[in-house]
């Protein structure tokens, strides 16, 4: 396990219903019916994050296939990109 980050719709009395968690192998996501997981090694993985105002949502891309995930605090962006880390095969593709 290296990090939970909560997604930004649900505050903080309902944390761990939705979000994003990296483990050392994979990133697992889940936001009411959208949920899903990738595995750190996959080649050709995308995670493009899309800014709103103060969030980001983010939607995982893997060739033409696209699931939305969940929305970040844009302060929740780093911390994302530190744990999966430069060695992943996995792109986050952050949007400006």
């Amino acid at each position: 396990f290296q990090v939970y980050l909560n997604d930004a719709d649900f505050g903080r009395l309902d944390e761990g219903l939705a979000g994003v968690i990296v483990t050392d192998q994979r990133v697992v996501f889940c936001k009411y019916h959208h949920r899903g997981q990738i595995a750190l090694d996959n080649e050709g993985a995308r995670v493009v994050a899309k800014p709103g105002g103060r969030f980001y949502s983010l939607t995982l891309h893997v060739g033409e296939h696209r699931s939305k995930m969940c929305k970040l605090l844009k302060a929740d962006i780093p911390k994302l990109e530190s744990a999966i880390g430069e060695d992943a095969a996995i792109e986050i593709l952050v949007m400006e």
